[in-house]
């Protein structure tokens, strides 16, 4: 005769299931992400539309911002150089996620007052691994290295009702540590690093006696904003000019 086993035979199997929908639902998500990040291909209106949504340079006024990408694209950013390649001179450049990035990147450098010429060489010293930080700090905002901490070292915001144990805010996602500090006028830099937030927290909060490096970046919030607002960009109409 068949027996019913105890309930908690079966609790290793709920939590089993409970992993495995929670697996399937971040990788659906992570998929969807991935997809979304790969199509996107916006011409120089769009690009000028998704920054303006983003605020990244709330600070200039829109004719200034679109003066300034101009700039930035005669600099070689978000393009390197030999980058752009057109069978015909009349065919758009196009800009993929990692482009949006980096001159996401470079206009918020400029709106917090860095020098231009700066901006530019941070953005494009090391583009290649800067380009794989975007992808990253994109895909692992919330989980992953980006996983929230708890700031325990902060008053607590609230109490479980249930379980009486305190709430505290949390950091989250990827900080980009540019590795770079002004001397005399002069900017000095050594290979950029990606920091999860603990890392953060302790590089921000660091004492360094005499030297002011470069504030960190919040590049999991700002890649997850470009993404974001580039997604739901509407294609622009294009055509025939009518003749006058």
């Amino acid at each position: 005769m068949s027996q019913i086993a105890p309930a908690d035979v079966f609790q290793p199997s709920i939590a089993i299931l409970i992993q495995l929908y929670h697996n399937l639902f971040m990788t659906d998500s992570l998929t969807d992400l991935t997809i979304r990040m790969s199509s996107l291909r916006l011409n120089h209106g769009q690009v000028a539309e998704v920054m303006d949504g983003t605020q990244l340079a709330s600070g200039m006024l829109p004719s200034a911002r679109d003066a300034m990408i101009r700039k930035l694209r005669r600099s070689h950013v978000p393009f390197a150089k030999g980058e752009i390649i057109k069978d015909n001179p009349r065919d758009e450049v196009i800009y993929h996620f990692v482009h949006l990035a980096e001159l996401g990147l470079s206009l918020k450098l400029l709106n917090d007052g860095m020098k231009f010429s700066h901006a530019v060489t941070l953005v494009s010293q090391h583009r290649g691994i800067l380009r794989g930080f975007y992808r990253e700090a994109l895909f692992e905002a919330n989980s992953g290295r980006g996983e929230p901490v708890p700031l325990t070292m902060l008053d607590p915001v609230g109490t479980d009702p249930k379980t009486g144990e305190p709430f505290y805010k949390h950091a989250a996602g990827l900080y980009l540590d540019f590795c770079a500090f002004h001397r005399n006028g002069v900017l000095l830099m050594s290979e950029p690093k990606l920091l999860d937030p603990k890392a953060a927290l302790s590089r921000f909060m660091s004492l360094e006696d005499g030297l002011y490096p470069v504030p960190l970046v919040a590049l999991s919030q700002l890649c997850t904003r470009i993404e974001k607002i580039a997604s739901g960009t509407v294609p622009l109409k294009r055509g025939r000019k009518p003749r006058t």
